[in-house]
């Protein structure tokens, strides 16, 4: 009797242990207020460790839809070992808007080309507009068929005759 009363009782400790509290870390937080924490593995319970992030609670998006910044979810699914530092996330955020500002630079620099472009073809256009309107003759070529399934006859007096490319 006493065999299944310990027995009962370690399976009553394992299932209260199983609430406990996590022996989670916090490992940072992000300038939106999001706190990322790790849980250490227990091998004693059989659990590994995991990393997770509890969002700021005035975000009332989706979890799918929350913002993490790129360093952060590098961190959360184990692609970095360390947390990122707050100087790194600064660094790749400035380098981040200087690409941004360089990109709308090349753009309006392309629009201003294009419209420049235009604004010369146009005035190349109404220049050629009254060639275009002339009528023109469509071009004769020898060996084209005047109607359809007609054949041209050719005369050959002052050319050379056609070579024959059949296989013999």
């Amino acid at each position: 009797m006493e065999r299944k009363g310990s027995s009962l009782l370690r399976i009553f400790r394992h299932f209260w242990n199983s609430f406990g509290a996590p022996n989670s870390i916090l490992k940072g937080e992000d300038h939106l207020g999001n706190k990322y924490y790790e849980r250490l593995a227990d091998e004693r319970r059989n659990r590994k460790g995991w990393r997770y992030v509890k969002p700021f609670h005035r975000q009332t998006k989706v979890d799918s839809e929350l913002e993490i910044p790129t360093e952060w979810n590098a961190w959360l699914r184990h692609s970095r070992k360390t947390p990122p530092s707050l100087q790194e996330i600064e660094h790749n955020y400035m380098s981040m808007m200087k690409t941004r500002q360089r990109a709308l630079e090349v753009e309006t620099r392309e629009e201003e080309e294009k419209l420049s472009l235009e604004a010369n073809s146009e005035i190349s256009t109404n220049l050629d507009a009254s060639k275009l309107l002339e009528k023109q003759p469509h071009p004769d070529f020898e060996d084209m068929e005047l109607k359809s399934g007609s054949t041209r006859k050719l005369d050959y007096k002052d050319k050379e005759a056609p070579i024959d490319r059949t296989v013999s």
